[in-house]
């Protein structure tokens, strides 16, 4: 699974619409298979500048991802 974090400020909309109409991305085998994960800014930043009070969050949405690709059970 690729993990592609979302600029944060940006427009996350436009960039994940540019990625996933750029060629090389199209071309990608983890791309056509559906491997790709675009985050939300909110979850981008929660990654990549981690303090205690972003784990709820963390928690919540990775299960999420994880759950709608059949990753999590129970």
């Amino acid at each position: 699974m690729v993990w592609n974090l979302a600029p944060h400020p940006g427009d996350r909309d436009r960039d994940e619409a540019t990625m996933r109409g750029s060629r090389v991305m199209q071309s990608l085998q983890v791309y056509q298979r559906g491997d790709v994960v675009f985050l939300s800014s909110d979850l981008s930043q929660a990654m990549s500048q981690w303090t205690p009070l972003a784990t709820p969050l963390l928690v919540r949405e990775v299960n999420a991802i994880l759950a709608d690709r059949g990753a999590v059970t129970g």
